[in-house]
């Protein structure tokens, strides 16, 4: 209003969707983008991009997964039309029992695990929810099947194998959490700061069931009586390049602690690249609007090999992580995000010109977007790692969805 550009930087479910999708606002998080914080959409995404470049980062950067869910073991009266008049009732009304019923939803997930080595461990997760709840590290399909009982109330669930030789850090596991700033359709900035966030309680020798060892995630970590917030925050830079150079030499493979430290960052780099480009016109799943951007936290680990891994995407990332003693990584984080996001891109676009004429984007290759891309992040904590002009759909057209 009189040349001022209006921002609504706020929780998604209180941004003013209307203004929004009219062009007549800027907001700070996307309206379609549950594909990407669903552990089973992730996956199944991932999946069908690799399918047709199988030569991309990410084949070696996710975790094997089988994806389960429990509808038919849980719901009433669940039926599937198999054609031709041939229908099958799976749900409590179906005459078999709940054991009966769980049983033939964990058929894939048994196949899956039985085709492994004996021995191999698996983590389960929901699909959808945070802070570490409800995650389980397991042997045996009995396991699982005992643990879906007891959180009847999820009904998606990812099944991983546990990656095995996690990289220690003063012998415990740790997860890198990076901050990832989209913006428009699409450009994707990765913040250089990386959170490095350890686990309480040492990994060598710990039970199955500990776990304050096996999950790091510092909400789980927080709620002990010993949490220690400077042994469980800590980062990538300068503390990973230690631990390669004091503790753990043979580790670097020859490369040094620094060197194997930036190796690190440059696979984080392109993995994450390689994630958005997973979801161009998956628009039921994430769909990037021209006038807004967000904010996402990805987790990756690392194994002995220096093999870095996709863990999970975070929309609307808790900064709480972070921790009192690196608030300033989230503080230069937030400045940069203006000036990238704000400053040198959707403000200055909003002003050139009216929402009836702004063109989509001022670029009509993606060699154009990245070198703008690069140009907006430079002398900020950011570093251009993908742009590209996707296109446009309407959220509630064909192919669209609604969170």
């Amino acid at each position: 209003e009189d040349g001022k550009v209006l921002v609504q930087w706020r929780e998604m479910d209180a941004i003013d969707w209307e203004k929004v999708l009219e062009g007549s606002v800027i907001a700070s998080s996307y309206f379609v983008r549950k594909g990407l914080s669903r552990k089973a959409q992730l996956w199944s995404t991932c999946r069908k991009f690799l399918s047709k470049s199988p030569g991309s980062a990410l084949a070696n950067a996710l975790p094997e997964t089988c994806v389960v869910e429990t509808w038919e073991a849980f719901d009433e009266d669940i039926k599937l039309d198999f054609g031709g008049g041939d229908i099958a009732g799976f749900g409590a009304g179906s005459g078999l029992s709940l054991s009966q019923r769980l049983t033939l939803c964990l058929s894939d997930a048994a196949d899956f695990m039985a085709d492994r080595e004996e021995g191999t461990l698996w983590i389960c997760k929901p699909s959808y929810a945070n802070k570490g709840a409800e995650i389980i590290v397991l042997e045996t399909v009995n396991e699982l099947e005992v643990h879906l009982l007891e959180h009847h109330q999820l009904r998606e669930w990812v099944l991983q194998k546990y990656i095995p030789r996690p990289l220690l850090i003063e012998g415990r596991k740790f997860h890198l959490r990076a901050y990832v700033l989209c913006v428009g359709a699409i450009s994707v900035y990765f913040f250089e700061q990386v959170l490095l966030l350890c686990a309480q309680r040492p990994y060598q020798g710990c039970a199955l069931s500990d776990r304050c060892a096996h999950l790091t995630n510092t909400a789980v970590a927080s709620e002990l009586d010993d949490f220690e917030e400077s042994k469980c925050v800590k980062l990538l830079d300068p503390d990973l390049e230690h631990e390669l150079d004091t503790r753990q030499p043979k580790l670097a493979r020859g490369l040094g602690g620094k060197a194997a430290a930036h190796k690190v960052l440059g696979d984080m780099h392109t993995i994450t690249a390689e994630l958005f480009r997973a979801y161009r016109g998956e628009f039921a799943a994430f769909q990037p609007l021209p006038n807004c951007f967000e904010h996402f936290g990805l987790d990756f680990m690392v194994d002995e090999s220096l093999r870095v891994w996709l863990l999970e995407v975070n929309p609307g990332p808790d900064f709480k992580q972070t921790g009192r003693r690196l608030e300033s990584v989230v503080a230069t984080m937030l400045d940069d995000s203006v000036t990238v996001a704000l400053d040198r891109h959707l403000a200055l676009q909003a002003q050139a010109s009216s929402p009836e004429t702004r063109p989509h984007e001022a670029v009509s290759s993606q060699a154009e977007a990245m070198a703008q891309a690069k140009y907006r992040a430079a002398g900020t904590g950011f570093k251009a790692v993908y742009s590209d002009v996707w296109p446009l759909n309407s959220p509630g057209g064909s192919g669209g969805g609604v969170l």
